[in-house]
């Protein structure tokens, strides 16, 4: 049986624990996201005209054309839908520029629902500065899932 200070020791050492385990967890979940992203979700990117296409994830689909003629040097308008997959309450969809080895080189969000704000999915038109290097895009998707009635 504990007595005195030492009767606390067990719940410090149980707290502390507990922190620390969260701790590397959490570490651990962001380390496991891959910087790199993999050929088959790279959209080469183009010069002249415009181009156009389709992403999709488990969450969204996103219909794009971009284009880098008619645009100051260095700049892309890139414009398009996004749709919901599934029943969500938020999703938030941004454009990311990658270097020849698929290396995040900038992003800038695209579409953005709000929180429980209607529809999910609209219409987006955005001109962004293209990092030096870049030689793809790519998209990417942040949601959260509807879980219950309105």
């Amino acid at each position: 049986m504990f007595t005195g200070n030492n009767a606390r020791r067990p719940k410090g050492w149980i707290a502390t624990a507990v922190r620390i385990i969260g701790s590397i967890l959490v570490l651990g979940a962001c380390s496991a996201i891959d910087p790199i992203v993999p050929p088959e979700r790279r959209i080469p990117l183009r010069d002249g005209g415009a181009h156009s296409g389709q992403w999709k994830d488990m969450d969204a689909s996103v219909w794009y054309r971009y284009t880098t003629g008619g645009q100051p040097a260095g700049k892309m308008r890139i414009s398009g839908s996004v749709s919901a997959r599934m029943r969500l309450d938020q999703l938030s969809v941004s454009v990311r520029f990658l270097d020849g080895g698929g290396e995040v080189l900038g992003s800038g969000q695209i579409y953005s629902s709000g929180y429980r704000n209607g529809a999910v999915g609209g219409e987006y038109d955005r001109t962004f500065d293209i990092p030096a290097g870049t030689e793809a895009l790519t998209f990417a998707s942040f949601s959260k899932h509807r879980l219950g009635p309105r």
